[in-house]
Order: C-alpha cells, then sequence, then structure tokens
C-alpha cells in the first residue's frame, strides 16, 4: 500500500508483489512524505517524485566496450612471485605458471585469481527498465 497522499502510478497500477505495489507516486508542488504539501516558489517547476518500494534486478556480466570479460593472474604460494595479469585469457598466465615450476622445481603451488565485472541492471517489470530504453 502507498503512504498516505501518494497513489500507484497508472502504467504500473497491475505490477504488484507480496508487499504492496511496485511504486508509488507523490506529484503536486512541493509534495513532502505524510501527504503535506507546499507552494511551489515562483518560477519553479513542480517535481514529481517515485518512491520505488519493490523491484526485480538482474545481475549480468558486463559488456562494455571497455571492461574485459575476466582478468586472470597467479601467485606462487612458495615465495609469493606474481603472474602479469591477462585480461580476457588465461594462457598468459598458466604458462608464466609452467615456466616459474620449471626455473624453481619446488614452486608448485599457486593461487589463481579471476575478476569478473557485473552490472546490475532492471529486469522485466521494473520501471527503470522503461526509463532506461528512453535513454533517461
Amino acid at each position: 500500500m502507498c503512504p498516505r497522499g501518494a497513489n500507484p502510478p497508472s502504467a504500473l497500477s497491475g505490477t504488484t508483489t507480496a508487499r504492496g505495489p511496485t511504486a508509488c507516486v507523490r506529484s503536486g508542488p512541493g509534495s513532502r512524505p505524510g501527504g503535506g504539501s507546499e507552494q511551489a516558489e515562483p518560477g519553479k517547476e513542480s517535481v514529481t517524485r517515485s518512491i520505488i518500494k519493490a523491484a526485480e534486478w538482474a545481475l549480468e556480466p558486463e559488456a562494455g566496450e571497455s571492461a574485459p570479460r575476466a582478468i586472470y593472474s597467479a601467485l606462487c604460494m612458495a615465495r609469493g612471485a606474481e603472474a602479469p595479469a591477462s585480461d580476457d585469457s588465461p594462457e598468459p598466465v598458466e604458462i608464466w605458471a609452467r615456466k616459474h615450476t620449471g626455473l624453481n622445481p619446488a614452486h608448485r603451488q599457486y593461487k589463481a585469481t579471476v575478476e569478473t565485472y557485473w552490472r546490475v541492471a532492471p529486469a522485466e517489470g521494473n520501471p527503470y527498465r522503461e526509463l532506461d530504453a528512453q535513454g533517461v
């Protein structure tokens, strides 16, 4: 249920969750929580505010041009030597580990690290999804 003075927007009125409507909107000049309002200052526009009560979000791999799919690295557990990091392919790190062990036969344990990048995006039914599609 929306707080006093707020109503579900018409575009989202059919979207509900166990906790109530997805969004509630307070509108009008100077709308404030609790239903109070103030007059807008002369020359200033009124602002419509939305309160997102519950919305679905999706976790996705970052797909931007500047973001690698993954960054690989390795650390020798015997002496702390570290492989140079590699974007998008573990092969250079794997080769480094084999060469390092070839030069130091007692160094056979490595800590492998893979970093990935994620983005949280609005899921189907989330009001932000429509705003993202509009470029807002």
